[in-house]
């Protein structure tokens, strides 16, 4: 950040850190280089992807296997697709069927499905010919594949649906609740959204209805706030909140409105086509005057007041702190954000002030 370049520009792409390195290209080849720009992996492979939990992918002659850290090779290249280990297992596929491996590549489930999930409380859904089921850690297909549609287990229970019909199970997999509703969404801080006859409320884990089927519309809870609607004519309806009560906590008033997400203190609202943003008491932090909008990241959200304008950025007071001059911006993140300005790329922190050699563009800022 004091803008000095600590790894030479020399390769022709190169990865974030993870675990303490990074993926670089060098003459179309890939390998990986330390935190002091040491290429401790040389570039062979085809393709990388970071390191997680100790192993990376890499690609060699159009397959997929695993590194370590040392650059050893752990598991052969010899899926055709393959995803990062997540809790000492990883998805991979052979041409078109899925299983999962351990660390050793040991086969911990066959690569035998169209599809397989990632492991939620020891069970994972697969599915065959469309139809999705559940297998435990061992790949032991104890749920059978069976549904239409399948959820991930939650404190031991999971939506399922099957003609037609939802309702819950258990591990074993016995039907625990019916849910006679039209709809049933997921899972999400205990409760998952319902409707029935085009009207939405909530259930919890047991499958109760605790809060009633009256809103016109709902969305699952982020950070213990919904935003769900009401029709308040014949063609028009609007948005408000609730909490887990099912208390209304911010009025319908909204012509769209977004999640509680990320620390829970704001939400993207849009009233007469133009977005801003509230707090949790429904206050609004930023007028809804923008085109374009994002949420707060690191005190900062970037803007576009009217889509033929420049992106420039408020603070959490709804004041302009940069103005609108970047043909392209992306969040802050500790203290700078990447921008496109004059058909080139580079970062400001959040005095505007550049983190690249561009005379022009230094006594534009200046200037204000």
């Amino acid at each position: 950040k004091d803008k000095r370049i600590v790894i030479d520009c020399k390769y022709q792409e190169v990865h974030f850190y993870f675990e303490n390195l990074a993926g670089v290209q060098m003459n179309d080849k890939w390998g990986f280089i330390d935190e002091n720009g040491n290429e401790v992996i040389s570039c062979k492979y085809e393709q990388v992807y970071a390191f997680y939990e100790g192993y990376a992918l890499v690609k060699e002659n159009g397959d997929w296997g695993y590194i370590d850290e040392r650059g050893s090779k752990r598991i052969e290249c010899q899926y055709y697709e393959a995803y990062n280990f997540k809790n000492g297992l990883a998805t991979v596929s052979n041409y078109g069927r899925w299983g999962l491996i351990n660390k050793n590549g040991e086969q911990i489930i066959k690569c035998k499905y169209d599809w397989i999930g990632g492991l939620e409380e020891g069970w994972a859904i697969v599915e065959i010919n469309d139809k999705e089921g559940y297998i435990n850690i061992n790949g032991i297909e104890e749920i059978e594949i069976i549904y239409e549609t399948a959820h991930p287990f939650i404190n031991g229970v999971a939506i399922v649906k099957k003609e037609n019909s939802y309702f819950l199970i258990n591990h074993e997999g016995r039907k625990t609740r019916s849910l006679k509703y039209d709809k049933v969404g997921y899972f999400n801080e205990g409760l998952a959204e319902v409707a029935l006859n085009e009207k939405y409320g909530f259930i919890n884990l047991e499958g109760d209805l605790v809060i009633p089927l009256k809103f016109d519309y709902a969305r699952a809870f982020n950070n213990g706030i919904a935003e769900v609607a009401m029709n308040v004519s014949i063609s028009e309806e609007k948005y408000g909140y609730i909490d887990k009560t099912g208390n209304q906590i911010i009025p319908f008033i909204f012509d769209d409105a977004f999640p509680f997400y990320f620390d829970g203190k704001s939400a993207m609202v849009k009233i007469d086509s133009k977005w801003g943003i509230i707090d949790r008491a429904g206050n609004q932090l930023v007028q809804c005057i923008y085109d374009e909008l994002d949420y707060f990241h690191d005190g900062f959200a970037k803007f576009k007041k009217n889509q033929n304008e420049k992106w420039g950025y408020i603070n959490r007071s709804g004041k302009v702190a940069l103005k609108p001059i970047y043909d392209e911006a992306e969040a802050f993140i500790d203290g700078a954000a990447k921008v496109k300005f004059n058909k080139q790329y580079g970062y400001i922190n959040k005095s505007g002030e550049q983190y690249w050699e561009d005379k022009k563009l230094f006594s534009f800022l200046k200037k204000g």
